[in-house]
């Protein structure tokens, strides 16, 4: 029996590995497109998990962190002519990570953001502010939450490529390897032939 909790114990550790890794959640508008990026660096773009080029359809998008390592969430924006903006929902569904606000959601805002024209180079300037999700031109954009703001890089008149920045950091100390599914699988059913054998072997002793 004490062997049997052991092995559970030791279960329960790679499961609570497996669940420490945070799924990062979007919903983004863009007027006109747009590609999300996730990364480790402040200056480099990192690997794309969403994109769109239709801004009155909202982009859902979604990508895994790994427990204890900071992230970047980038965004690159382009606009074809006329007034541009960005709006976005975010969430992570753990604690093991928060947003710039401190919190497991952020919405597009002049505060919690960063942005410049030229590239994700640390160099920022100050992001204009076109009201919240439902103002003029845009209207309100469905699946995105009405305290998001519409922002831009500099005058989104004039401006037609923008560049998004804002930091996700990790609550974590150490990275935790997180386990492979098939893995956690094949060793439960290990567990259970353990248990099997020993059950067969006292039924075999006490005949």
């Amino acid at each position: 029996m004490k062997l049997t909790l052991k092995y559970a114990a030791v279960i329960f550790a790679f499961a609570s590995s497996a669940a420490s890794a945070t799924v990062l959640n979007s919903r983004v508008n863009v007027d006109d497109s747009f590609v999300a990026y996730i990364s480790t660096s402040d200056t480099v773009a990192g690997t794309a998990f969403s994109s769109g080029n239709q801004w009155d359809l909202t982009a859902v998008g979604s990508t895994v962190l790994t427990a204890g390592q900071d992230y970047y969430l980038h965004i690159m924006a382009t606009d074809l002519g006329a007034m541009a903006g960005l709006l976005g929902e975010f969430w992570l569904d753990e604690t093991a990570h928060v947003f710039a606000n401190g919190a497991q959601n952020l919405l597009t805002n002049p505060v919690d953001w960063q942005g410049n024209n030229t590239g994700f180079d640390g160099s920022y300037v100050e992001l204009g502010d076109y009201g919240f999700n439902g103002s003029d031109p845009w209207y309100y954009r469905d699946g995105v939450s009405t305290d998001a703001k519409w922002i831009w890089s500099g005058h989104n008149e004039w401006n037609d490529i923008a560049f998004f920045s804002t930091k996700i950091t990790a609550t974590t100390a150490t990275p935790v390897e997180v386990p492979e599914p098939a893995s956690l699988a094949l060793f439960g059913l290990g567990l259970l032939g353990v248990a099997g054998a020993k059950r067969c072997r006292n039924k075999h002793t006490n005949a």
